[in-house]
């Protein structure tokens, strides 16, 4: 009886060796090689997932030719992609270990031999029996669950290889309005209705929006006769007009090089007048100090439509509408005596010129 026992036991533990050297064969039919770091990888700084601290993840990348392991990092798995030749996982900073599984296979519990870190990129080799797997999952057999991450940016859908990531260039932002910085500009112009005079303006665009002041003046002085009483002759004085301005408008610019642009605007202007001339002694000094100047105030109304050529010519047309504000006392005696004065402070005007940017 006592042999029996022994037999049995010896029987046992040879079975039991076998079986052990049976999971050791199996264990060994697939690895992980050549874990490295990759400093040229961009993939996990341009595709950020993050933890539930807010903390933005690193990427392994295990290169195989089946891509139906299951690998559960001991942290936990962020996000995994399967692409041709490689599964790239999205893991959390400090993860240490690396549990893969396979139908048919017992678990492999894999040391990370580096320190992961934020939004590094690491590789590895998964290999088996002659640098392949044979055996193929089960079709009914299913991934281990994933925790839904906070993804700042997609991963792109398309499979790429790691030598096309690896060479893809960052994209860096553009900024538009460059060509909208502030600006200066001299402008110099005609108005030829409903009077003639030149104008000069000075002037900056800040990001579409243009502050602009200048002046125009009278190219001919206006002559004007007054009469006492039954043709009298009484005085003549021979005016000059002068029309500072100050306008605020936003610019709308088609691109290109030849482009057109529309700039409605909005001003205030000022219309002063100087004469001198002969008088007679009957007028007296007060009347002839009204008559020898004047001033009135006027809000216009403007669209500047213009033809760019390049970036720094322009050729405009500039419709404009004058509303009286305020005239002084002067400036309505000699409204009395000439139309031109009129004309000057309010109603329709029309005139042309050229912007040239700086």
């Amino acid at each position: 009886m006592k042999k029996i026992i022994i037999g049995l036991c010896a029987l046992l533990l040879a079975l039991g060796f076998g079986r052990m050297e049976a999971q050791t064969s199996m264990l060994q039919d697939i690895a992980v090689m050549n874990f490295h770091y990759e400093p040229t990888d961009l993939t996990a700084k341009r595709y950020v997932v993050k933890d539930n601290n807010g903390v933005a993840g690193a990427v392994i990348k295990l290169l195989v030719r089946d891509t139906t392991f299951i690998v559960e990092p001991n942290l936990g798995l962020l996000r995994r992609e399967s692409k041709a030749g490689e599964i790239c996982l999205w893991v959390p900073v400090g993860t240490k270990r690396l549990t893969i599984r396979r139908y048919g296979l017992f678990p492999l519990e894999y040391i990370i031999p580096e320190k992961i870190e934020s939004k590094e990129v690491y590789y590895a080799h998964m290999v088996g029996r002659e640098n392949s797997v044979v055996k193929p999952a089960k079709e009914n057999e299913k991934p281990a669950p994933v925790t839904k991450p906070q993804v700042t940016q997609k991963p792109p859908k398309s499979e790429k290889t790691i030598a096309t990531l690896k060479q893809q260039p960052v994209k860096k932002k553009v900024n538009t309005m460059k060509k909208y910085q502030t600006r200066f500009f001299l402008g110099a112009g005609y108005q030829f209705t409903p009077d003639p005079g030149l104008s000069f303006s000075l002037g900056f665009n800040a990001d579409h929006h243009i502050v602009e002041a200048g002046a125009t003046m009278a190219l001919s002085k206006t002559d004007s006769t007054y009469y006492y009483s039954n043709t009298t002759w009484l005085s003549t004085y021979s005016y000059q007009l002068v029309k500072p301005f100050l306008r605020y408008g936003y610019e709308i610019r088609t691109k290109g090089d030849i482009a057109f642009a529309c700039t409605p605007s909005l001003g205030l202007q000022s219309v002063l007048s100087f004469g001198s001339g002969r008088y007679n002694e009957r007028i007296g000094l007060h009347t002839v100090k009204a008559y020898k100047s004047g001033m009135a105030m006027s809000v216009s109304m403007a669209l500047r439509l213009a033809l760019c050529l390049g970036k720094h010519f322009d050729w405009y047309v500039r419709p404009e509408y004058n509303i009286a504000a305020y005239k002084s006392d002067g400036y309505k005696l000699m409204m009395n005596g000439h139309d031109t004065f009129k004309n000057w402070s309010e109603g329709f005007s029309m005139g042309t010129g050229i912007v040239v940017t700086f």
